[in-house]
């Protein structure tokens, strides 16, 4: 029976401390830097963040409006903006922005692959793949399966 649940690597760090903290002896850890597990917990925060549209958000976008900041939108119609321009301030913020978040990932995947070989006891080998095959639509029956598993409508 498969379970309606997920885990992540803060949720499954988050557990097996509270396994090793119950006596359990045959899980392992990797010891994260206070800065890591910073980061880690900041990208659970995110996480949330932007799979919700926070309160927050709408209060701090109506008041930008308020202070003639950000552009007041109609209620209906709605309107999206594309906009063609970006200022240097705007694209170097989201160039660092997005280095810096690179750069995070990568320290936080390093424990991923450090905390995985201890759970499976040897060394773990990522190898990246090329090929020809053709990917077919019936590689997404695992997210299809996954949806339904947690409730989702189909999008068939």
């Amino acid at each position: 029976m498969l379970k309606k649940t997920s885990i992540s690597y803060f949720k499954y760090r988050k557990q097996a401390e509270r396994s090793i903290k119950a006596g359990v002896n045959d899980i392992k850890l990797s010891p994260l830097s206070s800065d890591l597990e910073s980061h880690l917990n900041e990208f659970n925060r995110l996480r949330n963040w932007q799979n919700h549209i926070p309160e927050s958000l709408l209060t701090s976008e109506i008041s930008l409006v308020e202070e003639d900041k950000l552009l007041k939108r109609s209620k209906n119609p709605i309107e999206v903006f594309y906009y063609k321009y970006v200022s240097l301030e705007y694209f170097k913020d989201l160039y660092i922005t997005s280095r810096n978040f690179y750069q995070v990932s990568r320290k936080i995947h390093q424990s991923v692959k450090r905390d995985y070989s201890l759970l499976i006891n040897e060394s773990v080998e990522i190898r990246r793949i090329f090929t020809d095959k053709v990917r077919t639509i019936e590689d997404f029956d695992a997210a299809k399966k996954s949806a339904k598993i947690q409730g989702l409508k189909s999008t068939e």
